[in-house]
């Protein structure tokens, strides 16, 4: 059995292990695939599925339970990710997101569980750095992965990972991956999707603009001319991951910052007001 790529890449997820099989009207009328654990598909490895840099995934999935580590899909070499691992703990549910280039790995973990038996809009983005876990459109915690990422050729697998022991127990209605971090247009747009086919209430928090703040230097201070100064700025007042900060001078971006506290060191070549 197989399992279409709707996305015109022809990556199609083929069965590998156990027997994954379609349960028709799992939810809202529509199908979904149970998996046992034990059983899984594998997406043979290509250039649109390496996956190694920015990326958004998101699920419709019912985990029957969590006696054990539950696995979504994987990307992984050596059981390390290469680019992507993805689990879920045993007992809590605590979804946990790891990405690297096989050998030196990164984590961001979530600050809830999800719960056992109903289904679930799951996922997760990362734009630069920045990771951020989704449960049910509500952003579930973010933090920085700064370790190098590079695909490590090999097959995308879903409903385990390549140890074969984090497998998947559950039902699974539909996959979205992204090569990129969406916009928050395109975030919008997503979870719309996802609720309105499998009839899911989601309420997501609208997201509120940030406030920068110049932090340093104060306003109307003077700095001779080929002296550093130290520009550093605070964000706050927003409930959406910053994945960058532009400085800007006259208008003209003279640099950036990825990781707080957003600092930036310049120096003035000719006098002048900026």
């Amino acid at each position: 059995s197989s399992w279409n790529d709707r996305s015109g890449n022809s990556n199609t997820a083929n069965q590998a292990g156990g027997s994954v099989h379609r349960v028709a009207n799992s939810i809202n009328g529509k199908p979904a695939l149970h998996f046992n654990a034990g059983d899984y598909l594998d997406v043979p490895t290509a250039p649109s599925i390496a996956f190694a840099g920015d990326i958004s995934s998101y699920a419709i999935v019912r985990f029957d339970d969590f006696a054990s580590y539950r696995a979504l899909w994987t990307k992984t070499k050596g059981n390390l990710p290469a680019s992507i691992d993805y689990y879920l703990t045993p007992n809590a549910g605590v979804p946990e997101l790891f990405r690297g280039n096989g050998t030196a790995y990164g984590t961001v973990v979530a600050n809830q569980g999800v719960a056992a038996g109903a289904y679930t809009v799951l996922g997760y983005e990362m734009s630069g750095q920045t990771a951020t876990h989704y449960i049910n459109a509500v952003a579930a915690g973010s933090g920085q992965i700064t370790a190098p990422l590079a695909d490590g050729g090999t097959d995308l697998l879903i409903g385990t990972r390549a140890d074969n022991a984090t497998l998947l127990q559950g039902d699974l209605a539909e996959v979205l991956a992204f090569g990129h971090a969406l916009s928050p247009t395109e975030h919008a747009q997503v979870l719309s999707y996802l609720a309105g086919k499998y009839n899911l209430p989601l309420v997501g928090l609208a997201i509120v603009p940030p406030t920068v703040t110049i932090l340093s230097p104060t306003n109307g201070a003077t700095a001779a001319v080929s002296a550093p100064i130290n520009f550093q700025v605070g964000v706050t007042g927003t409930n959406y991951p910053i994945s960058q900060v532009n400085f800007l001078a006259n208008g003209i971006m003279v640099g950036s910052a990825t990781t707080p506290p957003y600092t930036l060191t310049l120096q003035a070549v000719t006098p002048g007001t900026v």
